[in-house]
């Protein structure tokens, strides 16, 4: 039985390193030659960490070992929190540090054919030594597997708990028509007029889609519609709009230029049809860095150019990066 003064005693910090070694190569002996230690001293520092936390983490068998459990429930927060205190120590050394080398971002191709490359462009004048790839996907990617720094991704929230989030902005969906369109259709005073219409949406199924229409007062409602067009991009409803064969339901960032010039005219506005964000994620276990910190930022100081409310202004001064909001992915 474990002694109170063992479980009420911190673990150390190598003791943690070494069972995450453990913990990622699945060997004693292949931890140890990571961490350049007898693969004795690395089974002494796990099982000194299980008395102190008085939980088992590893089942240990002659030909090999598992984690518990607790072990991989201990994996996953420790090692969020060593990247946290590894990029600490990044931060506080990044006055001595230039960003340079090769970034490799992903992002969905809507966000792609926004203002994404006059950003990257932007960052690459001010940060020469940085050369930026962009792999511009639907499918979400592993991100270590496939060596990417960091993620633009769309969501309500993030549910892999391997990554670490930043929000940079929350979004707001929009019903939005041509003049012309409207001119043709009658403009939609309720919701119930809304199915005598030509929808464009997204993902729908098999022409049948779903409205979540809702007050800003927090009155909601669902409403089935057929829809007419449906894709998997927000570019392509944009566009079946602007032709003036459609009502497409569109993210604002979307949405809000055509509407400002005109060109799309916002329909039940009192409404909208759902809320989005977009965060830039990257591996929970990796210290990003400099490069990809300096984006990072480059980013959050830009982040109205990114959602298309603001036009690249690089001799403005920079929104301060703070506004941004890191968050675990759940």
């Amino acid at each position: 039985m474990l002694r109170a003064a063992e479980q009420s005693e911190a673990p150390e910090i190598e003791e943690i390193v070494a069972f995450l070694r453990v913990a990622e190569t699945g060997s004693f002996t292949a931890a140890g030659e990571r961490l350049g230690l007898p693969k004795s001293t690395v089974s002494r520092r796990v099982a000194r960490l299980e008395a102190k936390l008085g939980v088992q983490l590893v089942h240990r068998t002659t030909r090999s070992l598992a984690l518990t459990e607790a072990g991989n429930l201990f994996q996953e927060q420790a090692a969020r929190a060593l990247a946290a205190l590894e990029e600490a120590a990044h931060a506080a050394r990044a006055g001595r540090e230039s960003p340079r080398g090769h970034l490799r971002l992903t992002a969905p191709y809507d966000v792609g054919a926004g203002s994404l490359a006059t950003l990257v462009a932007a960052f690459t004048r001010l940060h020469p030594e940085v050369t930026v790839e962009v792999v511009l996907t639907d499918r979400t990617l592993d991100l270590v597997a496939e060596g990417i720094d960091l993620a633009l991704r769309g969501a309500a929230a993030l549910p892999d708990s391997s990554l670490v989030g930043r929000k940079l902005a929350s979004l707001e969906f929009w019903l939005v028509a041509s003049p012309a369109y409207l001119k043709r259709h009658g403009t939609p005073r309720s919701p119930a007029e809304l199915r005598n219409n030509e929808l464009a949406l997204l993902r729908a199924s098999h022409g049948r889609g779903k409205l979540p229409l809702r007050l800003a007062d927090g009155t909601s409602e669902e409403l089935a519609v057929r829809a007419s067009v449906s894709a998997n991009g927000f570019g392509f409803l944009r566009e079946a709009a602007l032709a003036d064969g459609h009502l497409a339901m569109l993210p604002d960032n979307y949405a809000g230029p055509e509407v400002r010039s005109g060109r799309l005219v916002r329909v039940l506005p009192a409404y909208t049809v759902g809320t989005g964000n977009m965060f830039l994620v990257h591996p929970a276990a990796r210290v990003l860095p400099a490069k990809a910190r300096a984006f990072r930022d480059f980013l959050l100081a830009h982040i109205d150019v990114l959602t298309q409310r603001a036009d690249l202004e690089l001799d403005a001064p920079a929104r301060p990066a703070g506004r941004g909001r890191r968050s675990r992915a759940r």
